[in-house]
C-alpha cells in the first residue's frame, strides 16, 4: 500500500467515514503529502495492521480529528451553558476556559489506551455553536518494522467559534504494538483542540486536555 505521490509533488488521500480496520501485507508507505484522514463522526477506532515494515515520510500522516464524545456526552464533558467554556478532559483536563467552570475529572489507562477523548463544553443555548468532539482510538499492529518521520494523531475537534466560546474536545487514544524496530523523527499525537474564540471581548473557551499514547516496540 503507498500513499502519495513517489516523488513528494503528488498528494493522496485516503479518508474514513467509521470505525475501520485496515490490514496489508508487505511494505506501506505514506509519502510525502500522503495522509490518512477521518470525517467528525462519533466514537469510532480505527485499527492499522501489517505484516510487513512501515514508513511515514516527513510530510505523510495519519491524521484523526474528533473521533471521540460528542458534545452532551457524560464522559469527560465540561460545564455547559458557560460564555467561554471549558475544554474536554481525557488523559489531562481540559482549560478551564473564561467562565472559569469546574472541568471533568481524568479517565483512561496510560498503560492500554482504549477511550475516546471528551467533548468540549458549550456556551449559553442560543448563543450559537457546540463544544468540540473528543479524540478517536488508534490501534498500530505491527509485525516489522515502522519508521516514522511524520506524524500519527488523534486529536480532539475545536471548539466553534461563537458569541459562547465553546470549548476544545480532549485529545484521543493511540495504543501501538511494533515488533520490529521503532526509527525516525516523527511524533505520536493526541492533542486537544483549541478553545473557540470570536472578535468579541467575552474571552474564550478552554482548549481540550491531552489523551493517551502507548507504544510498544
Amino acid at each position: 500500500l503507498t500513499i502519495g505521490g513517489i516523488d513528494g509533488s503528488t498528494y493522496g488521500t485516503l479518508e474514513l467515514a467509521r470505525s475501520s480496520t485496515i490490514n496489508t501485507t508487505g511494505t506501506k508507505i505514506i509519502n510525502d503529502y500522503g495522509r490518512i484522514t477521518s470525517l467528525v463522526n462519533a466514537q469510532q477506532t480505527f485499527t492499522f495492521n501489517n505484516t510487513g515494515d512501515v514508513t511515514i515520510a516527513a510530510n505523510g500522516y495519519i491524521h484523526l480529528i474528533g473521533n471521540g464524545y460528542a458534545p452532551g456526552s457524560v464522559t469527560g464533558e465540561a460545564g455547559q451553558n458557560e460564555i467561554g467554556a471549558a475544554g474536554g478532559t481525557h488523559g489531562n483536563t481540559g482549560g478551564r476556559g473564561h467562565s472559569g467552570t469546574s472541568v471533568a475529572a481524568i479517565y483512561g489507562s496510560s498503560i492500554k489506551p482504549q477511550t475516546f477523548g471528551g467533548p468540549g463544553g458549550r456556551g449559553p443555548v442560543g448563543w450559537g455553536g457546540r463544544g468540540g468532539y473528543g479524540g478517536g482510538i488508534i490501534n498500530l499492529n505491527y509485525s516489522g518494522n515502522l519508521t516514522l518521520n511524520g506524524t500519527i494523531e488523534t486529536n480532539g475537534e475545536g471548539g466553534n467559534n461563537s458569541w459562547g466560546r465553546n470549548g476544545g474536545g480532549a485529545g484521543g487514544s493511540i495504543y501501538g504494538k511494533i515488533l520490529g524496530t521503532l526509527n525516525g523523527t516523527g511524533a505520536f499525537l493526541a492533542n486537544g483542540g483549541i478553545g473557540g474564540d470570536t472578535d468579541y471581548n467575552f474571552g474564550r473557551g478552554g482548549g481540550g486536555g491531552g489523551g493517551h499514547i502507548a507504544v510498544y516496540y
